[in-house]
């Protein structure tokens, strides 16, 4: 099987000679499709010009999305038609057009193609004098690369992570290229000048390079010259005169006239075809959306035609950690003081000398406090500057802030019993392991329209031994982002518990996402003679009393529903597994009945955005987790952009999709004026056919409304956020979100994902109303929904807005004791440490990091000069804080070597009190000073008392074979000191290493 299509190659060649230049020629075809653009690009020796009619640049934009990159594409859209956009905010296009612009003035050979309209070549929109384009390499000198990237317009900042940014630390210069997709880091610290690529998120280096050319940004505006002026090389044109005719060549009239014998091939039309056996066609690789069949009966398609879903080209995402936020805690932000309560952060300050750097805090009545960086551990977010109605706590009144975290704490030891009494029920029931027919299954798979991604086989895996190759009931959190394939894994696994005899409970929270799942379930298990039922607001009484007594009698295989399956009147006659579906948008009361009800049975939770409680849960061990984080092949990340409302903008956003034979989303969150909007619409789009969905419609409309949309009846349809989960309709690929920043992070991206499910690039246009001034949520919320638009997001988009929101009922548990009163972050602490009670009831001594005094240096702080930007600064101690293992320091540590050069002294005495603090946990010390040349080690009586045997002999035969001089000291509090004198400074860090050696290996001796 060859990689390109010899036929549509063997047409293009004949017609447009690829061995000479078509510079004199010209040739017109007719009955052309646009798709198959990607081909003749790829049959042109010469650089082209691709010139479109404003109405279809979208289109063919959409046709080329793979070969951008591949054949050094450039777009170079029309300014007039970009939709504008609030303070701080850059559309796609306009990124786009500065990036092209950039390019065609430094690097013209280098470009294949160049996409544009007629109207944007002859704009007056390119710099008259250009800066030079500049190539690194291991020759370049400081001042020389600062210079020329001042005079080429590059933004300085504190960190990059957009092009045509750079940032200077010390002898380290990032540059993120206009022209590239990743940014560079030039070192200059090391002998001789190193090059690397590195990750925005990361902020880690990646590749070595050798090279990096780097052109100049071009701001250039209505006072410039057009693209004519600056594009000096040859060209090529092909001008799109409507999409069925296109003349390649530089003048008119055509030389010749040709028709083009190919018409498209929708997939349906090609399985069908495949089915009967005919086997006549091709691959080509450089088709994307759609195949064509040639006049003669051949057919060429693109290579996940033939697989009838992703192709072999997939790749595992590795497992992405949460996306550093430089900007998370702002001065004027709400902290939670683990001992003296609600604060605001007023900043950084350093002493007089400069050697240690303390965080000030305000409490109530202009209380201040200083804590050492290296406590920054007690603090933990709580709320945003303009949370409403937070009030501080007082260091006079301590006792209230006591009260209101010993309430908390109460309240998380209640929900660890529930959980572990609920765990132990469950892991001391057994149940005999499912069978299953290998044959029978292979039959299923076989049937799923997509091929598997590596995530999906290993979680299919994971789920499959659960169910068959144990005897304990499965509790397994199946996490991935919307779209991914949570619920073929869900199928898969009621396929099989049905054909061991047992019923399956589907548990959705929304009735639109109940019909959804029916609809899935129906077509992917009919023809295997399984039944399944719906309860939910779209079916009668009579209908519902049926089901119910088809459930109850045995004779229904899966009942789908939502919260209403939990109600005394169900029941089942043999109910084996339960899935939850979006389990965390599930209430307190739904929680607890689903704790009571699948004590004795198979669980699978799905979630796309877990709260970190649910996470938790997963790594202590009491839940199992699955995730899917490889998105499918031929998924494209979903263009995001962020506009004031326009009607104009939405026209062209709502025509473009039309254009390419799909459907519109437009969400519009307020019933009482969505009638109002509905009006809107129909008069400016009078041709398409528009209808309106939202939850307070009687349930036979709104779900007339639904299937008549999915049934494409509908090209608009206006909504409500009750399509947020449940509507999966691949033909729909342009959102539009009115009033965007009313919406929660979560939600936004929950919604967002309702479009991008088939292989079209898809489109979400969210607009705020014209000259809205945005809040800093509100700006924080759109800035991160725009930057995270790629696949599998939905995780750091679930922390991120736990962040922004702060305190809230983010846990679905009462507030009253919990979070609330504390905040989120530190209510999770909460539940971490008294799961870690409950689990390890032997562990007499549980020293946490933060109760551990360590004062060996009294200078550990990291210096301005190393790292300037106080966030960012702020970020490194709280990461080394946070720290749980001498791995986490490590990590760290070769992080701000990576970034940041050579650590400096004072860093490096952070970073070793750090590590001791951490060691002295599993070692029973609470203390380490340096005082007047003598070292002073204190523990914790309880900890020794049952080893002091080992404890006493580890301690004379490390000091004895050093001849250090030593004694003890036991306080009234019962606490052991340990006095060493006779160590020289430059000493004490190996000392206290070996000494922390000795003491690990003594008490863990066998």
């Amino acid at each position: 099987m060859k990689h390109g299509s010899e036929i549509l190659r063997n047409f293009f060649d004949k017609q447009v000679d690829p061995t000479t230049s078509l510079l004199d020629g010209t040739v017109e075809i007719q009955g052309f499709h646009l798709g198959a653009l990607t081909s003749l690009i790829n049959s042109i020796h010469d650089t082209l010009l691709i010139v479109s009619p404003q109405n279809l640049y979208s289109v063919i934009d959409d046709y080329l999305v793979p070969n951008w990159e591949i054949n050094c594409g450039l777009a170079l859209p029309d300014p007039l038609f970009i939709a504008p956009s609030p303070a701080g905010f850059l559309s796609e296009d306009e990124r786009r057009r500065q990036i092209s612009k950039s390019i065609i003035q430094s690097f013209p050979r280098d470009i294949r193609f160049i996409l544009s309209t007629e109207a944007a070549l002859r704009e007056s929109c390119f710099s008259y004098e250009k800066t030079p384009p500049l190539e690194v390499d291991k020759n370049i000198l400081f001042d020389s690369l600062i210079d020329w990237l001042i005079s080429a317009e590059y933004v300085v900042g504190e960190i990059v992570v957009r092009p045509g940014a750079y940032a200077i630390r010390g002898g380290i210069v990032d540059v993120f290229p206009i022209s590239s997709n990743s940014p560079v880091r030039i070192n200059f610290l090391a002998d001789e000048v190193d090059l690397f690529s590195f990750n925005i998120d990361s902020q880690m280096t990646t590749d070595n390079l050798s090279l990096v050319k780097i052109p100049p940004v071009d701001r250039g505006n209505k006072d410039g010259v057009s693209f004519f002026d600056v594009f000096t090389e040859n060209l090529t044109k092909i001008h799109v005169i409507d999409e069925n005719t296109i003349i390649i060549g530089n003048h008119v009239p055509p030389n010749k006239t040709i028709h083009f014998p190919f018409s498209p091939l929708p997939l349906k039309e090609f399985i069908n075809q495949r089915s009967k056996g005919f086997l006549n066609f091709e691959i080509d690789l450089q088709l994307t959306e759609l195949g064509f069949i040639h006049e003669g009966g051949r057919i060429i398609v693109p290579p996940w035609f033939e697989t009838r879903g992703p192709a072999s080209t997939a790749t595992n995402i590795a497992h992405q950690s949460q996306i550093i936020d430089f900007d998370k805690i702002e001065q004027g932000d709400i902290l939670a003081h683990n001992d003296y309560g609600l604060c605001r952060y007023l900043g950084l300050k350093q002493n007089e000398d400069a050697k240690a750097e303390f965080i000030l805090l305000e409490f109530e009545e202009n209380g201040l406090i200083s804590l050492s960086v290296q406590m920054i551990r007690k603090l933990t977010f709580y709320a945003s500057s303009n949370q409403p109605g937070v009030s501080l706590d007082s260091l006079t009144k301590t006792k209230t802030w006591k009260r209101k975290k010993a309430s908390a704490e109460s309240r998380a030891e209640e929900i660890v019993d529930k959980l572990l009494m609920s765990y132990a029920e469950r892991t001391s029931t057994t149940r005999n392991p499912y069978k299953y027919d290998s044959e029978i299954e292979d039959i299923l798979l076989a049937r799923f329209p997509y091929s598997d991604t590596l995530d999906q086989e290993t979680a299919w895996n994971e789920i499959s031994n659960d169910m068959s190759f144990s005897n304990q009931p499965m509790n397994r959190l199946l996490c991935g982002d919307v779209g991914f394939g949570k619920t073929e894994i869900a199928v898969r696994a009621s396929f099989r518990s049905v054909y061991n005899g047992k019923q399956v409970a589907v548990l959705a929270p929304t009735t639109i996402l109940v019909n959804q799942l029916f609809s899935t379930f129906k077509s992917r298990l009919d023809e295997f003679s399984i039944s399944i039922g719906m309860v939910s607001r779209f079916r009668s009484g009579k209908e519902i009393k049926e089901t119910l007594n088809n459930l109850a009698s045995g004779n229904l295989d899966i009942i789908i529903g939502t919260h209403s399956l939990l109600s005394d009147r169900v029941t089942f006659a043999n109910l084996g597994l339960l899935i939850i579906d979006e389990e965390q948008r599930f209430g307190v009361n739904q929680k607890e009945k689903i704790q009571e009800l699948q004590k004795n049975l198979d669980v699978l939770s799905m979630s796309a955005t877990p709260i970190p409680r649910t996470l938790h849960l997963a790594t202590s061990g009491i839940r199992d987790i699955s995730t899917l984080q490889t998105p499918p092949v031929s998924r494209h990340p979903i263009n995001t952009q962020i506009s004031f409302f326009d009607i104009e903008t939405i026209k062209r956003a709502v025509f473009n999709e039309i254009r390419r034979g799909g459907q519109v989303f437009f969400v519009h969150n307020e019933v009482k004026t969505i009638m109002e909007m509905f009006s809107l619409l129909t008069e400016h789009f009078p041709l398409l056919e528009i209808s309106v969905a939202h939850g307070q419609e009687p349930a036979t409309t709104l779900e007339k409304t639904i299937i008549d949309f999915q049934n494409h009846k509908t090209d608009i349809l206006i909504c409500s956020s009750i399509i947020e989960t449940g509507i999966d309709i691949p033909n729909t690929n342009t959102i539009i979100i009115n009033k965007a920043h009313r919406f929660g992070l979560s939600q936004l991206h929950q919604i967002r994902g309702r479009v991008g499910r088939s292989n079209r690039k898809a489109f979400a246009l969210l607009l705020v109303p014209k000259g809205l001034t945005l809040n800093n949520n509100a700006f924080r919320r759109l800035k991160a929904i725009e930057k995270h638009s790629g696949l599998g997001e939905g995780y750091n988009i679930s922390t991120m807005d736990l962040e922004i929101r702060g305190a809230g009922t983010v846990f679905g548990y009462q507030q009253s004791g919990g979070v609330g009163r504390v905040g989120s972050e530190l209510y999770t602490q909460l539940i971490n440490q008294a799961l870690k009670q409950k689990l390890n009831p032997k562990n007499i001594i549980d020293l946490r990091p933060d109760q551990i005094s360590v004062s060996v240096f009294n200078d550990g702080t990291i210096p301005h000069s190393y790292i300037h930007p106080t966030g960012l600064r702020l970020d490194f101690y709280r990461r080394l804080a946070q720290a749980n293992t001498v791995d986490d320091i490590l990590e760290t540590e070769y992080a701000l070597e990576n970034r940041f050069g050579p650590i400096p002294e004072l860093v490096q005495h952070l970073i070793f009190e750090t590590k001791i603090r951490i060691r002295c946990c599993v070692l029973g010390i609470d203390r380490v000073a340096l005082a007047d040349g003598v070292l002073v080690f204190g523990f914790v009586r309880e900890y020794i008392v049952s080893r002091v045997g080992v404890f006493l002999n580890a301690v004379n035969d490390y000091f004895s074979n050093y001849n250090y001089k030593y004694w003890y000291k036991e306080e009234s509090s019962g606490k052991i000191k340990i006095f060493v004198s006779g160590i020289s400074l430059e000493d004490i860090p190996s000392t206290i290493d070996r000494f922390f050696d000795k003491l690990y290996d003594a008490f863990n001796k066998k």
